[in-house]
């Protein structure tokens, strides 16, 4: 074989590899693959700044929507409060419960869309005295785990505080 076979012969290779790549981009269009904000390519999405902006912009309104939201409940996303939340939680609750699934009790993923925050520090705090009481909520708890949860009436309004900001907070992500 001479120099000339030879290259023709990468020369084919090439234009063979080059219409396999293009045959290849024409199949991941077909599956949706590109699209108007970037493209999938091997675990990558490749995006132009302007929409990584806008997404950051968007994330940023979120954000403070969200923070809006804790507010108006009595709730916060304050780091350190955060922090003690999760240690209160970790130390006091995570035993009988998690955000997002039953363990012992039921699962605490947005609580506070369900109940208010006086609600809830009252029943953590006396939950066998809520039920007794006829508190349709605590009633229907009871019925369906068919134990009282134990006084939590140690801690303070302020530290169950924390623990339901933590519990807020970690029920916007799905793990």
């Amino acid at each position: 074989m001479n120099f000339k076979d030879i290259h023709f012969t990468w020369f084919y290779i090439g234009a063979i590899s080059a219409l396999l790549f293009l045959s290849a981009i024409v199949d991941m269009q077909s599956k949706g693959y590109f699209k108007k904000e970037g493209f999938y390519c091997g675990g990558v999405v490749a995006m132009d700044s302007s929409i990584i902006k806008q997404n950051m912009i968007l994330d940023s309104l979120e954000r403070a929507k969200q923070e809006q939201i804790l507010q108006k409940r009595g709730l916060t996303s304050e780091p350190e409060i955060l922090s003690l939340g999760e240690e209160l939680f970790n130390g006091n609750c995570k035993q009988c419960h998690a955000v997002h699934a039953k363990v012992v009790g039921p699962a605490l993923a947005n609580v506070s869309e369900r109940r208010t925050v006086k609600w809830l520090i009252k029943f953590i705090k006396f939950p066998q005295k809520t039920i007794e009481k006829g508190d349709k909520y605590a009633v229907a708890l009871y019925k369906q785990y068919q134990q009282f949860m134990p006084n939590h009436d140690f801690m303070t309004d302020e530290e169950i505080n924390a623990i339901l900001s933590f519990v807020e907070h970690e029920s916007q992500y799905v793990y």
